[in-house]
């Protein structure tokens, strides 16, 4: 486009450019109505090296103002409540999640303000069109004043559009990285053809995992429970603002096991239940699994669910979930509180990240934001760490249950949204007066002959346990399964194994039953750790 060297166009152009929109955008019909108005057409056309893209009858029709851009004069109804009502309704729980770890930074930290003013991140759950409609549904008053776009240029910035940042699984990042160059080779070998097929059953298993997970979520019953369950990184207390070395490396640890509880009620709602259990033994193994399953399903909210069947969901740890022991761990807990039926569910390898893994990023975010505060007391034993727990998930609006017990009045108000949690302390039978004396004074003659190896103020405690191993009378591999059932027939009383296998999913059902028994032992130096 040629330029001219006139005043009058360059005053023209710099008037238009003032009355810029909002956006700070200028339409280019502005400049053509400008440009019409001090140049011709044959001039305009004589300057252009090539033939003009403007044609003459659009230059003719800019000239008489018809292309003149008209700014659309918006007004918004709403007033300043009805705005702040709006913004708030982004927040809550019918349209958004609150992020664990995620904050917003609204101002930063200067030297007259010690303390950033941050606020928490949401994450919506819907689109924009659903969570409009939704928004119409529950606020029918604000229709007429509120359009779907001033909706959502009142949504707030630390309102966010979900990432999904789960698949960092390394099986995948090799495939992505290996399959177009196998896929490129003319003649492949016959490793080349069992690693495709291997790449291909990893994709088929995790796809499959997933939509069996939320199915079994949707087609949950009365009477049946949902139960994922996983173990947290061991959580370092004495922490504080300022931490010296000595305290960081000789912090005492407790270990916290988690367990996310779904039921469906008579009344055809999901009720969520988190079940959070910390206690100062570090042991992470079936045996430690099995007895704190067993505390958790006395909890009355079972009863008042009339559960009689338990389906677990869990990853593929080698040392606690995925063992023989843990088998015969499950087996154990039929029979037990009215439990006629125990399903058990593994995730493919990797793919483990469940709805565990958020209440621990959220209990991690707890413990950071109490010890960033220069005042923030020590958090030395359990009581201190479940007094700390508690108080946070009652700011977050979540139904907290003391860790002596409730009855499920508290719960009843929870319609599967709200985040309501069980907290409760573990100590294995036997130990649990030696083990709370020690956690009060590490130092105490009465368990010095109890220690059997004391490393770095480390406790080990040796006590006589009873190993139960599932042993199956034919050929049972446990790493090629990952869909288990214990089943017990109602006219003969026994119990028998259901197994699934996904490489052959076509055989017949009685193929996949296993003949077992469980086999009892004596083990007298079973060491437990304790993080005091």
């Amino acid at each position: 486009m040629c330029y001219y060297d006139s005043s009058g166009l360059l005053n023209e152009i710099n008037t238009s450019f003032k009355k810029r929109s909002k956006k700070g955008f200028l339409h280019y019909t502005e400049v053509l109505f400008a440009l019409t108005k001090h140049v011709s057409y044959s001039k305009f056309k004589k300057s252009c090296v090539e033939s003009p893209l403007i044609k003459d009858t659009v230059w003719s029709k800019s000239k008489k103002g018809k292309y003149k851009h008209k700014q659309r004069q918006y007004k918004c109804k709403l007033s300043p409540d009805e705005k702040l009502e709006v913004q708030r309704f982004w927040e809550c729980e019918h349209l958004s999640r609150v992020s664990p770890h995620d904050t917003f930074v609204i101002h930063r930290r200067t030297k007259s303000n010690r303390n950033a003013d941050v606020v928490s991140v949401y994450y919506r759950k819907f689109t924009i069109k659903e969570s409009y409609e939704k928004f119409i549904q529950m606020k029918p008053h604000l229709k007429a004043k509120c359009s779907r776009t001033t909706f959502f240029n009142l949504k707030p910035k630390w309102v966010k559009k979900p990432q999904s940042r789960f698949d960092v699984c390394p099986i995948h990042k090799e495939i992505r990285k290996f399959r177009p160059k196998l896929n490129a080779k003319m003649e492949k070998t016959t490793e080349d053809i069992h690693m495709l097929r291997a790449m291909d059953f990893h994709e088929e298993i995790c796809d499959k995992r997933t939509k069996d997970y939320d199915t079994s979520i949707y087609q949950l019953k009365h009477g049946t429970a949902h139960l994922t369950m996983d173990f947290k990184a061991n959580i370092n207390l004495g922490m504080s603002n300022e931490v010296d070395s000595s305290v960081w490396f000789s912090s005492p640890q407790r270990t916290v096991f988690g367990l996310v509880a779904l039921f469906k009620g008579l009344d055809s709602k999901l009720y969520k239940v988190i079940f959070t259990v910390v206690s100062p033994i570090l042991n992470h193994d079936s045996c430690t699994v099995t007895c704190i399953l067993k505390k958790i399903i006395k909890h009355p909210v079972f009863r008042h669910f009339e559960t009689d069947k338990l389906e677990f969901w869990m990853d593929n740890a080698p040392n606690h979930f995925r063992t023989m022991e843990m088998l015969a761990g499950f087996h154990s807990l039929i029979g037990s509180n009215g439990i006629k039926s125990v399903g058990f569910e593994y995730f493919p390898e990797y793919h483990g990240k469940s709805e565990c893994d958020r209440h621990f990023g959220l209990i991690s975010r707890i413990l950071k934001e109490h010890c960033s505060h220069a005042d923030a007391k020590e958090i030395n034993t359990t009581k201190d760490f479940l007094q700390i727990y508690n108080s946070a998930i009652r700011g977050y609006g979540g139904c907290v249950i003391p860790k002596h017990g409730a009855v499920y009045d508290e719960l009843k108000p929870d319609d599967g949204t709200k985040l309501n949690v069980v907290s409760m302390v573990y100590f294995p039978s036997g130990i649990k007066e030696v083990a709370e004396l020690a956690e009060q004074n590490p130092n105490h003659n009465a368990i010095r002959g109890d220690i059997k190896d004391r490393k770095k103020d480390k406790l080990a405690l040796n006590i006589p346990y009873k190993r139960c191993t599932f042993t199956p009378k034919r050929k049972f591999t446990l790493g090629n399964y990952y869909s288990f059932s214990f089943e017990r027939n109602q006219k003969t009383k026994e119990t028998y194994l259901l197994a699934k296998l996904f490489k052959s999913s076509k055989l017949d059902k009685k193929k996949n039953i296993f003949p077992f028994s469980i086999e009892t032992t004596k083990i007298r130096d079973y060491k437990i750790r304790v993080g005091i």
